[in-house]
């Protein structure tokens, strides 16, 4: 059992609810939500999921936001050109005591339902993933993505056989991933182009260059059409410090054979200041990495995860 299952399965014992996987779900005056834990800020915290078929009015929210000091937010979910959902993901505030936690999440909950009542907003009626009423199949409540929702058995069938093909041509393509080793180094010497012209042409080096290599690198892995998962960015990571190393050295290469000495010696030069141009120059692709990852995570989001 995985760190959210385990966490889950407590979480679920503690509010007296149900937990299929790493989500927690339930139903309170008639109203199904989901829990989950998210990445927020250094920790992780625990976020409640309802959908709804239409949003709450602003004085709501306020007063939700007010009462219970959490983040309310919503979004509405195209489920079919003509049907929509309101997804409303509210952070909870949770107290260290784990009793003051079931008192603040039972006052919350019931806060919320009633609201909800009030304002005449209810869960959405009809399948999540098809938004249509089937004469001859009804949907029922069942967790799916995180989410507990009405869904067909059919639907929900549809979606894993899809998202099963997905896994297997990912899979299917695992064969390709020494060419995209390869094409991830040669992105990684496409893309620190920039910074060898800075280097040879100015005698300085420009930080911000270095993020132009890993992105290049993790492009050139792409092209190659191996499987976008988790060590995809470590790949590009690595190609790119080698390259900048290698550059580094060969640089450092031709200021030795000009001088007629070792590389060695070269290095060992205090005046020629290569060790500290290569630190320097590792530490700047370090920085670029950091800076690229959000744009690398970019790409790679939407991709099945494992």
């Amino acid at each position: 059992m995985g760190f959210k299952e385990n966490q889950a399965l407590k979480f679920s014992t503690l509010l007296n609810l149900k937990n299929e996987g790493s989500t927690v779900y339930g139903e309170i005056n008639e109203y199904h939500f989901s829990l989950n834990l998210i990445p927020y800020g250094n920790t992780q915290v625990w976020q409640l999921t309802m959908l709804l078929d239409k949003p709450l009015t602003a004085d709501a929210q306020y007063n939700l936001k007010k009462i219970h000091k959490i983040n309310v937010q919503y979004s509405a979910l195209d489920i079919t050109p003509t049907y929509q959902a309101v997804a409303y993901n509210i952070v909870l505030n949770l107290p260290m005591s784990k009793e003051k936690q079931v008192n603040y999440f039972n006052n919350l909950i019931t806060t919320l339902t009633n609201t909800l009542e009030k304002e005449e907003i209810k869960n959405i009626d009809a399948c999540g993933l098809c938004g249509i009423e089937k004469t001859d199949e009804e949907a029922e409540y069942t967790v799916y993505k995180g989410l507990y929702i009405k869904l067909h058995k059919s639907c929900a069938e549809a979606a894993y056989e899809e998202e099963k093909r997905e896994i297997e041509k990912e899979n299917a393509n695992i064969k390709r991933l020494p060419i995209s080793i390869v094409l991830a180094f040669i992105g990684a010497v496409v893309g620190i182009i920039p910074s060898v012209i800075s280097m040879f042409g100015f005698g300085y080096l420009f930080a911000l260059l270095f993020a132009i290599c890993p992105i290049a690198s993790f492009f050139g892995y792409k092209l190659g059409k191996a499987p976008l998962r988790w060590y995809a960015t470590l790949i590009a990571a690595v190609c790119s410090l080698v390259i900048t190393a290698l550059v580094v050295i060969g640089f450092g290469a031709l200021i030795a054979q000009a001088a007629n000495a070792t590389l060695a010696d070269a290095f060992n030069d205090p005046e020629l200041g290569l060790t500290g141009l290569l630190a320097k120059a590792l530490l700047f692709d370090g920085l670029g990495i950091l800076c690229s990852l959000g744009v690398i995570s970019k790409i790679r989001s939407g991709k099945v995860s494992r």
